[in-house]
């Protein structure tokens, strides 16, 4: 009941996140709003802490006996009559876990460009710039902007059943009809430090500056396409001893909370 409670009453303030937060002797609640922290109730008693997590944990169907590693999940709920798609995240810190609860409304105005609010020049640039056979489209700003929105909407806005549309999300955060969406977030305790992403992909916050902005695997096929250039694989045998990131064919869009 205390988790319901919580999210009703994160609708009910037009929060886009749910922080929960154990310290020693309390665990703290805090709502994003507008891309601000607020917190809305008193801290609640640490011994509710764990019953809390674990509720939520089933909920997003992940694993409640692993406290050690990230973990990432979504449960789908129906809060004040409309459908929520909830995004789950968990992070161990020295407390326990660190829990945010992102609430995407799963809504038709989540993936039409017309609801957006894009003036009639942007709207007609933008339109343009879907509807090219190539390209990339870099889509900027903090946390709770738009920017997934903006991105899903112009997905929206091309689907149609002559186009057979791919789409690479970290995580999948709408569920388009028509589209096929590949999850490209890393297994827990898999070999691409699942920590190191988890705190740099948690929602908005500070960040240690020395990460990088974007994810390691695009980090990595960047630098190899550059060591390509610079030094071009030799040939051995009529083959060449290289790896190499190949992309080609229609737009590509990417997004990833806080981050492109």
């Amino acid at each position: 009941k205390l988790v319901n409670s919580l999210l009703q009453h994160a609708v009910k303030e037009r929060a886009s996140d749910v922080h929960l937060e154990p310290f020693e002797t309390e665990l703290r609640v805090r709502f994003r709003i507008d891309d601000v922290l607020y917190e809305p109730i008193k801290p609640l008693p640490r011994s509710l802490q764990a019953s809390i997590v674990s509720r939520i944990k089933i909920m997003g169907g992940l694993n409640i006996a692993e406290r050690r590693l990230p973990q990432d999940g979504r449960i789908r709920l129906k809060i004040a009559g409309r459908d929520y798609d909830v995004r789950l995240s968990t992070l161990p810190v020295t407390h326990g876990e660190r829990v945010v609860l992102r609430l995407l409304p799963r809504t038709t105005e989540m993936t039409d460009l017309k609801r957006i609010g894009f003036g009639e020049q942007q709207m007609a640039a933008i339109q343009k710039l879907i509807t090219r056979p190539n390209g990339i489209i870099l889509v900027t700003g903090p946390t709770g902007s738009g920017k997934t929105t903006t991105l899903y909407a112009a997905l929206s806005a091309i689907n149609s059943t002559d186009k057979n549309i791919v789409t690479l999300d970290d995580p999948v955060e709408i569920q388009l009809k028509g589209v096929g969406q590949i999850e490209i977030s890393p297994a827990p305790g898999s070999e691409r430090d699942p920590d190191r992403r988890d705190s740099r992909s948690r929602d908005g916050g500070d960040r240690n500056p020395g990460l990088p902005d974007r994810p390691p695997r695009l980090l990595d096929a960047a630098h190899q396409r550059r060591a390509e250039r610079h030094h071009p694989p030799r040939r051995h045998g009529g083959r060449a001893l290289s790896r190499g990131f190949v992309a080609g064919g229609g737009p590509r869009a990417t997004a990833r909370p806080g981050t492109v």
